[in-house]
């Protein structure tokens, strides 16, 4: 993927400002209520107590929020400014507003000093982004025996991607932009390379069903989302093999 021109990142402000705006979830994190999907993603972190992060694409603020509860000092970035103010908005309701920095900032050109972080993470993140630029600047900001964790979409599962064509069809939602893709094992190897360290993938929690729900029913009904989440658990448990083509993937980089 190659970087974006001013053009296409001023679509994407625009597209992610518009989502922002729209966005009507509550607020409020719980640390005792989390998705395993989630809680697979804090784990590989590690203990963030007293230490600098980096959150890449923040969103709504939800995983910067989870980190600053954590101990972290969390410096949160996105392109989009209705998701930095909603971020800094989300983080004083949780009562972490002092150690989350909200900044408007683009990924690709990182406003900070060489080794300024511990950590850099990020969620649904790494497939917007041209790899080898994010891979210098990783390093870059990084400390010595820091890391970058990302929990990330996948394009392994041939039957999903062929599914993502019904997208915007059928009264199926699309909620991508057009240059949007899941990201691919290539796009990894070409992150690993840029960054310089060691690489890992791991897929700790099998979604498939889960992506049927989120898509087909938008979550509208409780007994099928529970039969969806009890089915990806059940064949993440009975065949973990399968594991490498769940449409979720935690990538890894240590320095």
């Amino acid at each position: 993927m190659r970087s974006m021109s001013t053009t296409e990142v001023a679509a994407e402000r625009t597209h992610w400002n518009a989502v922002a705006r729209s966005f009507q979830h509550d607020l409020r994190v719980d640390l005792d209520r989390l998705h395993p999907l989630d809680a697979a993603f804090l784990d590989c972190v590690g203990d963030v107590r007293g230490k600098r992060v980096l959150d890449l694409g923040c969103g709504s603020g939800y995983h910067a929020v989870l980190l600053a509860l954590r101990g972290a000092e969390v410096y949160a970035i996105d392109v989009a400014d209705e998701w930095v103010r909603l971020t800094q908005a989300r983080a004083y309701q949780n009562g972490v507003g002092e150690r989350v920095h909200a900044l408007v900032m683009s990924a690709y050109a990182l406003a900070f000093p060489p080794k300024s972080f511990d950590v850099a993470c990020g969620v649904a993140i790494l497939h917007h982004l041209e790899p080898r630029t994010l891979g210098r600047e990783l390093r870059r900001v990084l400390r010595p025996e820091g890391r970058a964790v990302f929990l990330e979409n996948s394009a392994n599962n041939p039957l999903l991607m062929l599914a993502r064509r019904l997208c915007g069809h059928f009264g199926i939602p699309k909620w991508s932009t057009d240059g949007e893709y899941p990201l691919r094992r290539a796009q990894i190897a070409a992150l690993a390379a840029a960054f310089g360290g060691t690489c890992t993938v791991g897929y700790p929690f099998f979604e498939f069903f889960r992506l049927l729900d989120q898509k087909l029913w938008q979550y509208r009904s409780r007994t099928a989302t529970r039969l969806c989440e009890g089915l990806d658990a059940w064949l993440g448990r009975v065949a973990p093999a399968l594991r490498p083509y769940s449409y979720k993937q935690v990538v890894v980089l240590h320095m």
